[in-house]
């Protein structure tokens, strides 16, 4: 009885550790299989540093969500609370805020991105790729009922580059931070919007945020918000990948540092490195803007920046690299295995080698019973 009993239990170990072991296999071996685990990349975030501009007017600070019982997370994630009290520090990220969420408008965020496809090969990543992307950036606004603003007819500003540089020297990625640099010149100081966009930006509520989303990304989770990945204590939101940062889809604070930061990078603009490689370089620095009050001719004290420096710290008090499952999973080119598309990202990116025509046919193949495609269909049969 104790050997019919022994061989019985050794019979259910080994046939639980082989299916164990193809489940592993399959989950590694590749993301096109779709074989992933769900999983959710949003770091959490104190809602109290997800917000947008502080509501005008108000001078006292009304009682923070940590104090009061049953308080959901704005957020939407699920994590450890942070302490409602804490040790003041120098290091401005450590610093506790006195307001809570309800003290703030919701943030204001314009999504931006590169050109709309005019390349006539219809086999080119740029043809192939850039139709679906074009889609989705849409798909995505009207399934948030237009909570986000969206602007991505920039071809002018490739072509420029492209009639500068006639000899294809200089890469026309490029473009993007002079659309980064022009976008947050007009933010800041309306004044300096072009012929025909001062009205149009004068006109209307300033943003807080830019998400920044190359033509090679897809966004796959239509549910997830913009705002669960915001953190005010920052200025840039962005992932890293083997090569460093990626400067594919990251966040973009519109502030003076953002603005300081994308000038001193257009500068760098000439044959050789990628704007990203120089974004690599320059954020081992921490950029200092030093400040000087002037006073108006209507008598009032205006603070104006007088100076940019960098010393050789690191950028840790502007830029905030989180993982890069969060907006930023490759289909096929990996180091690690959660470097890669899993069912729950919130983006795919197809940068360098990780777009083949075989395996993005593959993809949509595979898409066309993925749940962001019945998400994307049933939303939008509901709004006709």
């Amino acid at each position: 009885m104790t050997f019919v009993r022994f061989k019985k239990n050794r019979v259910l170990f080994v046939a639980a550790a082989v299916i164990i072991a193809l489940l592993t296999t399959a989950t590694l071996l590749s993301p096109r299989i779709f074989l992933h685990s769900t999983r959710t990349c949003i770091p959490y975030v104190d809602p109290r540093y997800q917000t947008g501009m502080r509501i005008s007017g108000l001078s006292t600070p009304s009682k923070r969500p940590s104090d009061t019982t049953g308080e959901d997370n704005t957020s939407g994630q699920n994590g450890p609370q942070p302490p409602s009290v804490s040790t003041p520090n120098e290091h401005k990220h450590e610093r506790e805020s006195p307001f809570s969420a309800r003290d703030f408008l919701p943030p204001k965020i314009v999504i931006l991105s590169g050109e709309r496809c005019t390349n006539s090969d219809p086999k080119s990543k740029c043809r192939v790729l850039g139709e679906t992307s074009y889609q989705n950036r849409r798909d995505y606004v009207t399934y948030h009922r237009g909570r986000y603003d969206l602007r991505d007819n920039f071809t002018h500003y490739f072509e420029e580059i492209a009639a500068a540089h006639p000899y294809g020297n200089v890469t026309p990625a490029w473009a993007k931070i002079k659309i980064l640099k022009d976008e947050l010149d007009r933010q800041l100081d309306p004044s300096k919007a072009g012929k025909g966009e001062k009205e149009e930006y004068v006109k209307q509520e300033r943003h807080d945020w830019i998400f920044w989303i190359d033509t090679d990304a897809i966004l796959m989770e239509m549910g997830v918000r913009l705002e669960q990945f915001l953190d005010n204590r920052y200025s840039l939101i962005i992932t890293k990948d083997v090569n460093g940062l990626n400067a594919g889809v990251f966040f973009l604070k519109i502030d003076e540092w953002s603005r300081q930061f994308m000038n001193s990078l257009l500068q760098k603009m000439g044959p050789g490195l990628h704007e990203q490689d120089w974004m690599n370089v320059m954020l081992q620095s921490k950029m200092v803007l030093e400040t000087a009050t002037i006073i108006t001719p209507e008598g009032g004290r205006e603070e104006k920046t007088s100076r940019v420096t960098w010393d050789s710290s690191r950028a840790e008090d502007n830029v905030k690299y989180i993982p890069q499952c969060s907006f930023n999973s490759y289909w096929l080119v990996a180091e690690e295995p959660d470097q890669k598309y899993h069912i729950g990202d919130f983006a795919v990116h197809w940068a360098g080698e990780n777009y083949k025509p075989e395996a993005f046919e593959a993809w949509e193949k595979l898409r066309q019973n993925f749940r962001w495609q019945k998400f994307r269909h049933s939303f939008l049969t509901t709004e006709e």
